[in-house]
């Protein structure tokens, strides 16, 4: 009986390893289709011609349930969409936080300790 229970942990532990690739595969295709629409402006046709080729064939491996495949592919996609955001953050100069301290603002160091 406890053999049984052992092996039964083991299938149940491979079966939730198995659904969590799937969900994290299919997060990944709806954030990273999410991203292309916000930033179409700004990603070249190639590239978002590529990254949907990709999440097309992530999405039909997954109807497929062929793990190996959904890994490679999924890995692919990550790597992609990091990439991209690498060459975004460089091209826009890689100043996204603005200054909010303005010229004109003079800052005034004090201590509100109790005496």
């Amino acid at each position: 009986m406890v053999k049984d229970a052992e092996a039964s942990a083991e299938d149940d532990k491979n079966k939730r390893a198995k659904i969590d690739l799937k969900n994290k595969a299919d997060l990944l295709c709806y954030q990273t289709e999410k991203q292309i629409k916000e930033l179409e402006s700004k990603i070249e046709n190639s590239k978002k011609v590529e990254l949907e080729n990709l999440i097309k064939e992530l999405r039909t491996v997954v109807q497929e349930d062929n793990f190996d495949l959904i890994s490679e592919k999924t890995a692919a996609l990550e790597k992609m969409v990091s990439e991209l955001g690498q060459s975004l953050y460089q091209t826009q100069g890689g100043n996204d936080t603005p200054n909010t301290q303005s010229k004109d603002e003079e800052v005034i160091d004090t201590d509100f300790s109790e005496e």
